[in-house]
């Protein structure tokens, strides 16, 4: 087998600065991967810059995906590159480095994965996250994941993701 070989379950890790303490650290290097410490959590665990994330595990554009299939896939097991490896599911990454808030006291934490102060980093989130909710807002209403897939796909026609995500964004009122 060639040494250039990938396979499609190769991990996609982000740069060797995401795993370097900005403060401590002389030259970036990455840590010493082996069986015992690949995979996500672990890999999560090493990260100490998660700010740095966005570049390598960020979701595609809506145009890059062909279907609502497609972009579930992303979230909830990982994008697999051809010929390069694995993405993380992006639900591992929102969970470990996400926002959240608890809607009571209204206190939470600050996402710190996603570049901040960016309008292009925040349409693209929230254009993907459309998707993962209404596909939630299915499930919510007792349909499996995949049936709620195919009822968006089916709902979807031959309309690309931009084009769907246009017709279900409620209308603004002027």
């Amino acid at each position: 087998m060639p040494l250039d070989f990938h396979s499609g379950r190769d991990l996609i890790i982000p740069s060797a600065e995401a795993f370097c303490d900005p403060i401590t650290a002389s030259a970036p290097q990455f840590p010493q991967f082996m069986a015992r410490n690949c995979s996500w959590s672990s890999i999560f665990e090493m990260v100490k810059q998660p700010h740095l994330l966005w570049a390598c595990w960020h979701p595609l554009n809506l145009g890059g995906y062909h279907s609502v299939k497609q972009l579930w896939v992303a979230w909830h097991e990982g994008t697999i590159i051809g010929g390069v490896g694995q993405k993380p599911p992006l639900q591992l990454i929102e969970q470990e480095w996400g926002g959240t808030k608890n809607h009571s006291t209204h206190k939470g934490h600050r996402q710190t994965w996603r570049p901040h102060n960016d309008n292009n980093v925040r349409r693209q989130w929230s254009q993907f996250m459309f998707f993962i909710r209404h596909i939630n807002s299915v499930m919510d209403a007792g349909s499996h994941a995949s049936e709620a897939v195919r009822i968006l796909d089916e709902q979807r026609g031959s309309m690309s993701l931009p084009q769907f995500h246009s017709k279900l964004q409620p209308k603004k009122k002027r």
